[in-house]
């Protein structure tokens, strides 16, 4: 479940931990139908009540969700367009602000565009609402692409007015994330979390067991929370200790109420509240967060258990979180040491092949049909992942350092690329400059093995009809002649 929703979950989303919850507590219970049973009902019911207090926000808010995002695209294309048009003191900072506001309206336009994608079936008919957001975002996309066309290629016309492209189309097709994670050139660091969870959980749960921990399931829990994000070492080693943290102050809240002797309504009360600080603290601080989700869950078995098994469900809930956190760190240490160089590589790789196809659509007049538009949605894909990626990579290995400024390099060749496609003189587009920068960006990239493809030249158009075919082959076979002459006079 780790794999599959970090290869298809390209956005922001709350994260696979109420997957494992429901796979490790129906594992845990699918052994006791009396509890089992009465659980599934109770979650059943759950689920209606949630999905009928969310449709009631929706018809309340309406369109709360699509105009916020818009609202954002719209500011952050309008901050890009006002510093382009202004000229800073320092000309290296401005273009270096340029850059940024360039990157964040591009990332604020894409998420806005899924969000109305995820809206509505992909079928379904277009309310009055949603065609005027849907107009709106294509002419913010527009305007983008027409500022970053006269920052890129000044004097340039831009292809404005009634384009015939379909405007942005949010993220990428399953077929094309599957082919990410598992094709050429691959990015697998969902494998890799997935690996990582699969490990710790059957690390932690087979030691709970041997040592006769009565929920065990909390020890597969602890594990797999703390690595199931895609995060670098230290950020995980800080999640395992919040953990910890937190699952020792709820103990201790707990252990100061149940004494008490509460009554049910006290109890319950105690149980909402917690659950109400969970969610509240998650995004703010993972070990309060944590304190609130021990009392959820210790308060919830003490009330159905006597008072003088307290001290040994608490006892119980310390040990399993001691298991799990020590599981997953030691998974962490022994995992994907060469991940962080390999990732680097591949995923600067991808944006480049990326940035090559929408050149060579560019180039041949084709940035506005279907196919042009698609290349451009996936490149767009790439240059977001690599922004998001490499800076968590570099905090991983230090020798990644150097990747930064590759990483800046790629960045700006795909945004050059994205503004290419609103040229509006295609036969004028001279992509010279970009494919020998592409070709010093392969040489400082690490040996690859796999065949990358330089952007076809002006003459070289139309001699493909195949995105598969126009990509990089000449340079490919240009750098492979290096290497293989390189190694003939090392006398390998």
């Amino acid at each position: 479940m780790a794999v599959c929703y970090h290869i298809f979950c390209v956005g922001p989303g709350p994260g696979p931990i109420h997957l494992f919850y429901a796979c490790a507590v129906g594992t845990y219970l699918g052994g006791s139908t009396d509890t089992g049973w009465p659980i599934v009902a109770v979650t059943a019911v759950s689920t209606v009540l949630t999905a009928a207090l969310s449709l009631s926000d929706l018809l309340v808010r309406g369109h709360h969700a699509e105009h916020k995002a818009v609202t954002a695209a719209r500011a952050a294309v309008h901050a890009f367009l006002h510093a382009a048009a202004e000229k800073g003191e320092s000309p290296w900072h401005h273009e270096q602000l340029i850059r940024q506001l360039r990157h964040t309206a591009t990332a604020a336009v894409d998420h806005a565009a899924s969000v109305l994608s995820s809206a509505r079936p992909q079928r379904a008919r277009l309310s009055r609402i949603r065609q005027q957001l849907g107009q709106e975002l294509h002419t913010l996309d527009g305007l983008l692409g027409t500022g970053a066309l006269a920052q890129d290629y000044p004097g340039a016309a831009a292809h404005v007015g009634n384009a015939p492209y379909p405007g942005p189309l949010g993220q990428p097709s399953a077929r094309y994330l599957l082919r990410r994670t598992f094709g050429r050139d691959p990015v697998r660091l969902p494998v890799l979390v997935g690996l990582r969870c699969a490990s710790a959980g059957l690390a932690a749960g087979s030691l709970a067991f041997a040592l006769n921990v009565g929920h065990a399931y909390w020890a597969v829990l602890s594990a797999t929370i703390v690595l199931h994000g895609d995060l670098d070492r230290s950020s995980t080693v800080l999640r395992a200790a919040h953990r910890l943290t937190g699952t020792l102050m709820g103990v201790l809240v707990v252990s100061a109420i149940e004494p008490l002797q509460p009554p049910a309504a006290v109890q319950i009360a105690v149980i909402i509240a917690s659950v109400w600080g969970m969610n509240l603290f998650l995004p703010r601080n993972y070990a309060l967060a944590a304190t609130f989700i021990t009392m959820m869950t210790l308060q919830a078995n003490v009330a159905i258990t006597s008072v003088d098994a307290t001290p040994h469900l608490v006892e119980q809930r310390v040990l399993a979180t001691l298991i799990g956190v020590a599981a997953a760190l030691v998974v962490l240490v022994c995992t994907g040491r060469r991940m962080p160089h390999r990732t680097a590589k591949q995923q600067l790789t991808r944006t480049l092949r990326a940035t090559t196809v929408v050149l060579d659509h560019a180039a041949a007049g084709r940035s506005f049909t279907e196919d042009g538009w698609k290349a451009c949605r996936d490149l767009r894909f790439e240059l977001l992942a690599c922004a998001s990626l490499l800076p968590r990579l570099s905090a991983d290995d230090r020798k990644l350092t150097h990747c930064q400024d590759a990483g800046q390099a790629v960045q700006r060749q795909a945004h050059a690329a994205l503004a290419a496609g609103w040229h509006a003189e295609p036969d004028q587009l001279d992509t010279t400059a970009h494919r020998e920068e592409i070709r010093s960006l392969l040489d400082r990239l690490p040996r690859q093995r796999t065949r990358l493809p330089v952007p076809s030249g002006p003459d070289d158009v139309g001699a493909h009809t195949s995105a598969h075919r126009s990509p990089l082959y000449h340079a490919t076979h240009w750098k492979t002649a290096r290497s293989t002459s390189s190694k003939s006079r090392r006398g390998l």
